[in-house]
C-alpha cells in the first residue's frame, strides 16, 4: 500500500493511496482495485471516485436502479436495488454505491482475504459493510447461483465485475463461457437489468464472451445488446490513448437519447435540457475553437455557478452542515450547469452563441 503524490495537466496535486503487487513500476502504475484521495484527511471512503472506470460503473448502476423512473407497480418502486459487485478492491466503489444509491441491497464477492483486510485497515472500509462481503472464488459463486432450486433470472438488477490484475488484465481463469453465461443468467427480470464488466486490456476477449453469453440465453426473453464504452482523452486522441473501457449488456435495448437518459436519472417528470441526441451529435463536425470564451465569459459562468450553489437548500448541503458552496472544491475545475436548466435560464446569450457556432 503506497501513497503517491500525483499532478494533473492543470497543476492540481493530490495524494493518492493505492495497492500494488510486485515491484514498484513507477508513478503511473495501475493500482489494484483503484485509488483513494488522501489529501483531505477528513474525507471518508466512498464520497468520490477517482477513475473514469469506477465513476462510469457507479453511474450506470445508479441509472439502472432508479426504479421509480421505469417501474409500473408500487412494489417495484419501493423494492431495494439489488447490486452484485465481484471484486472489492480498496472498497471505494462499494462504499460509493452504499452512500449514493438509495435503498441499495449490496452483495460483494472477493477472492482474496488479504484485499478485504487491506481495504479495512488502509482505506477505512466501513466495518458495517463487511456483512455484505463474501470471500469466495467468483466462478464458484456464480456457478452456485445458477444451480439448485433458486429462481435464476430474479437475483441482481446490476452485476459489476471489476477484477483486473496489476497489469490491467482480466483474470485468465474467468475468461470462459460458463462464467459469463452465468453472469447473464443471474440478472433479474427487471427490463433495465445490467451487466457491467471492466475488461482491462482484454477488451476483445471479454466482449466476445459477453456477446456470446447474451445470445445463448434460452427460455427467457432477451431483446438487449452489448455495448463497449470507452474513455477518450479530451486532447489529440488516438486509439491507444483509451484510459478505460467497460463492456456492458442489458436485458432490454439500450437507449442513449438525452431524454431517455434524463428520465432514467430523474424520473418521468424530468425537464428536457434541449441537448441533441447522441446520434445527432455524432453526425456533427468537430471544430476546435481556441479561446472561445473570454475572461469575462468565464467570470460570468463562475458567478452563475457560485450563485446557484449558494442558493441550494439544506437538503443539498454538505454532510457536515456547511453550505453546498462551502463544500464545492476547485479540484477538477468543472461546473455543472445543466441541472434545472440553469444554463438556459441564466446564460441564454452565451448558450445561443455556442449553438450558432
Amino acid at each position: 500500500v503506497i501513497d503517491v503524490l500525483k499532478s494533473d495537466e492543470d497543476g492540481q496535486s493530490a495524494r493518492l493511496r493505492g495497492t500494488y503487487r510486485g515491484c514498484w513500476r513507477g508513478l503511473y502504475a495501475e493500482a489494484v482495485g483503484g485509488e483513494m484521495d488522501m489529501t483531505n484527511t477528513s474525507s471518508s471512503i466512498g464520497q468520490v471516485l477517482e477513475s473514469w472506470t469506477e465513476t462510469t460503473l457507479a453511474g450506470l448502476s445508479v441509472t439502472n436502479n432508479k426504479r421509480s423512473a421505469s417501474s409500473s407497480s408500487e412494489n417495484e418502486k419501493d423494492s431495494a436495488a439489488r447490486i452484485l459487485v465481484i471484486g472489492l478492491g480498496c472498497g471505494q466503489l462499494v462504499s460509493f454505491l452504499r452512500n449514493h444509491v438509495d435503498n441499495a441491497e449490496l452483495r460483494v464477492i472477493e477472492s482474496s482475504r488479504s484485499m478485504v483486510d487491506i481495504a479495512t485497515e488502509y482505506f477505512h472500509f466501513p466495518p458495517s459493510l463487511l456483512c455484505c462481503v463474501s470471500v469466495v472464488d467468483p466462478s464458484e459463486f456464480v456457478k452456485s447461483q445458477c444451480s439448485g432450486d433458486q429462481d435464476v433470472g430474479d437475483l441482481f438488477d446490476t452485476v459489476i465485475v471489476n477484477v483486473c490484475s496489476i497489469d490491467d488484465t482480466f483474470p485468465h481463469l474467468l475468461l470462459n463461457d460458463d462464467f459469463f453465461s452465468g453472469l447473464i443468467s443471474i440478472l433479474s427480470n427487471h427490463p433495465a437489468a445490467t451487466l457491467l464488466v471492466n475488461p482491462g486490456k482484454d477488451v476483445e476477449a471479454v466482449s466476445l464472451l459477453v456477446d456470446r453469453a447474451c445470445k445463448s440465453i434460452k427460455g427467457k426473453k432477451y431483446s438487449g445488446q452489448m455495448l463497449v464504452l470507452r474513455e477518450h482523452l479530451l486532447r489529440d486522441h488516438t486509439a491507444s490513448d483509451d484510459e478505460g473501457v467497460i463492456v456492458a449488456a442489458r436485458r432490454r435495448e439500450w437507449s442513449l437519447t438525452v431524454d431517455d437518459w434524463q428520465r432514467e436519472h430523474m424520473g418521468e417528470d424530468a425537464q428536457s435540457s434541449g441537448a441533441m441526441d447522441v446520434a445527432a451529435a455524432q453526425r456533427t463536425q468537430v471544430v476546435r475553437l481556441e479561446k472561445f470564451l473570454s475572461s469575462e465569459d468565464i467570470a460570468m459562468v463562475r458567478a452563475v455557478a457560485e450563485a446557484e450553489l449558494a442558493s441550494m437548500g439544506k437538503e443539498e448541503a454538505s454532510a457536515d452542515g456547511g453550505s453546498a458552496l462551502e463544500a464545492h472544491t476547485e479540484s477538477w475545475k468543472v461546473l455543472y450547469l445543466q441541472s434545472k436548466n440553469v444554463f438556459r435560464r441564466k446564460l441564454p446569450a452565451l448558450r445561443q452563441r455556442i449553438l450558432d457556432t
